[in-house]
């Protein structure tokens, strides 16, 4: 339901584009048509780098400055779909330097738009905001749309960044501007716009107020705005726990829905066939609500926003569960969630190295370009070839000692992202999950308030296994709470086999983050090993403590102790060392107490995990 919080409002691009034939200057005016039309046509990869190069050539060239922004303009345009992101927003940064004097033109404001959305699709927010504020004080005192859409903007980056206070005051601003500019259907969307920021801020009877203040007839606004209408009132219906109403509610989008364009209905479509599942859920209605998960997996999960994958997969799995279906039912659901994480996580990471490269690729580019421009301009210097050869074999030098070193970077942090991915991988043995979800079955008729706490147990490792497997940091309290839902679900499986405990000494105000999933394979270990055909309990003891550098970490049983020759290679405690010892220099440090006192036994493991502190 959440995901009505994050409603924006699109900024519509009127797109301006050129196509250059150099011998044809006198037909000037016409280019950026041209080049417009051919961007329409989906043109490869080598024809956008084609024209782009013509484009560069044209805006160089002696031609008004009216005409040489909208060339900028669509230079952006060409660069942005290349995939060169910063050169392109420069290009459109430079378009909205021509602007006119005193006041900004409709086209200037336009272009003004334009970058502010580039920024925030980049979430260069604070440049974006700059943009806003800088546009506002150039724009005429009745320029009332072209303010309402700024402030519009504005509000939309506050709400990206939770900061709720400076969002409501845009959107207030906004709908004033568009109260002077008479402009009734804008009006309304910032109303909804309004409530779906009480919604936010968990204040549902502000954001159901607001909505009732619409009072005029929707049908004469457009789709898009009776969908967001009906979509956010089912939504504060929902967490009114009026699930009637917003089943009926939820139904009207769906109406609006079928009327919306094709490239926006299908997520619509998707998010709100989520909604009408969690209705139908909270009504007992399960076959209906397993219908509307279906339909979301039947039109696209894979191309779904990740948010919406979530709770598709939650929602099947909770309705298997409620429905009382065999444990080989629920673990398939079980696997469609793993593999969904480790498909998403593959895509990160397949991306951040995708990035990594284009970066690296392009880094070489320029410094080629840049070396090249130096050896121009020194061999004009006829009389100095003594300096030449000097200066020639300094960046020759310098270039491949840059590309040594960087090479050598993208290898470690290509090797890290791959070892992060394959501990993530060897984490919570999937026979954990199968016996954890067949033993609460077992256990439901004979001690039903016993289960329902492990379920919830289960429920909040199911949870933090599915959020963690794309962090690469997580707060300390989550990960320590991570493992007492794990020890307490083992205790309830092994209900005579351990005890243990976990002293956390660090400082509950002290907001640190460390990578996930380091300590589970230890405690499982103990567990499934270490406390076999002893004669006394089982004890684990995990301690927490805050160094400079580091969290140490000591995990210490009293089992039979850890054969450390019988690891294999790929293990999870091998996995784990490997990372540390790339993170922090500090490996993983296992003892043996008989080693130092035979009539002793068990194990004592230390660990130094790097962290980080969060930030705002």
């Amino acid at each position: 339901m959440t995901n009505w919080f994050y409603l924006t409002l699109f900024v519509t691009f009127v797109s301006c584009s050129h196509h250059k034939t150099v011998e044809n200057t006198a037909q000037v005016s016409d280019l950026p048509t041209h080049y417009n039309n051919k961007l329409k046509t989906g043109l490869e990869h080598d024809s956008l780098q084609y024209f782009a190069l013509q484009l560069s050539s044209i805006i160089e060239m002696d031609i008004p400055d009216s005409l040489k922004r909208q060339y900028r303009y669509v230079q952006f345009r060409y660069l942005y779909r290349l995939g060169e992101v910063d050169s392109a927003i420069h290009e459109l940064r430079r378009a909205t330097d021509y602007a006119e004097e005193p006041h900004l033109s409709e086209r200037s404001a336009f272009y003004y738009r334009a970058l502010m959305n580039a920024y925030y699709l980049q979430n260069d927010f604070l440049n974006g905001l700059g943009t806003a504020e800088k546009m506002i004080s150039m724009l005429g005192e009745q320029d009332y749309k072209s303010k309402a859409l700024a402030y519009n903007y504005i509000q939309r980056v506050y709400t990206s960044m939770e900061k709720h206070d400076q969002s409501l005051s845009a959107n207030a601003l906004a709908y004033d501007m568009f109260e002077q500019a008479h402009d009734t259907a804008n009006m309304m969307v910032s109303k909804i716009s309004r409530a779906s920021i009480y919604f936010g801020q968990q204040d549902l009877d502000l954001a159901l107020n607001t909505l009732s203040e619409i009072n005029i007839d929707l049908t004469q606004l457009s789709p898009n705005i009776n969908y967001q209408y009906y979509g956010n009132l089912g939504a504060i219906q929902f967490e009114n726990h009026l699930y009637s109403d917003a089943l009926q509610t939820f139904h009207k989008a769906a109406y609006y829905i079928d009327l919306l364009p094709a490239n926006v209905k299908t997520s619509a479509l998707i998010n709100n066939y989520l909604n009408l599942s969690h209705a139908y859920y909270e009504l007992d209605q399960l076959d209906l609500s397993s219908l509307y998960i279906d339909s979301v997996f039947w039109y696209g999960i894979d191309d779904a926003h990740y948010q919406n994958q979530k709770e598709a997969l939650k929602k099947r799995l909770e309705i298997a569960i409620r429905k009382g279906e065999s444990p080989q039912q629920v673990s398939s659901q079980l696997d469609s969630i793993f593999s969904y994480q480790e498909g998403n996580y593959e895509n990160r990471i397949n991306s951040e190295l995708i990035e990594l490269k284009n970066s690296f690729a392009k880094e070489k580019e320029l410094e080629a370009a840049k070396r090249i421009v130096e050896i121009e301009n020194i061999s004009f210097q006829r009389n100095q070839y003594l300096l030449l050869t000097l200066l020639l074999g300094a960046i020759l030098a310098t270039t491949l000692i840059v590309f040594y070193y960087r090479q050598r970077r993208f290898r470690m942090e290509k090797q890290n992202f791959l070892l992060h991915q394959r501990l993530l991988r060897s984490q919570m043995n999937p026979h954990f999950a199968f016996n954890s979800l067949n033993l609460i079955k077992s256990e439901i008729n004979k001690n039903a308030e016993v289960s329902s706490r492990y379920i919830v147990k289960f429920s909040r490792i199911l949870r933090a296994l599915f959020e963690n497997s794309t962090k690469d940091y997580v707060l300390i309290e989550d990960e320590v709470q991570l493992l007492e839902d794990y020890l307490d679900m083992q205790q309830f499986r092994f209900a005579d086999r351990f005890e243990y405990e976990i002293i956390n000494d660090i400082p509950e105000d002290a907001e640190i983050t460390i990578p996930p999933m380091l300590l589970q394979p230890f405690v499982e270990n103990a567990i499934a090993h270490a406390f076999k055909e002893i004669e006394e309990k089982g004890m684990i003891s995990v301690m927490l403590t805050l160094e400079e550098q580091s969290v140490q970490c000591t995990i210490e049983d009293n089992g039979h102790g850890f054969d450390i020759k019988a690891l294999r290679p790929d293990s999870s405690v091998q996995l784990i060392d490997t990372f540390l010892r790339k993170m922090t220099g500090h490996g993983v440090s296992i003892l043996n107490k008989q080693e130092g006192n035979p009539d002793d036994h068990g194990t004592i493991i230390k660990l130094k995990i790097p962290f980080k502190l969060l930030t705002a």
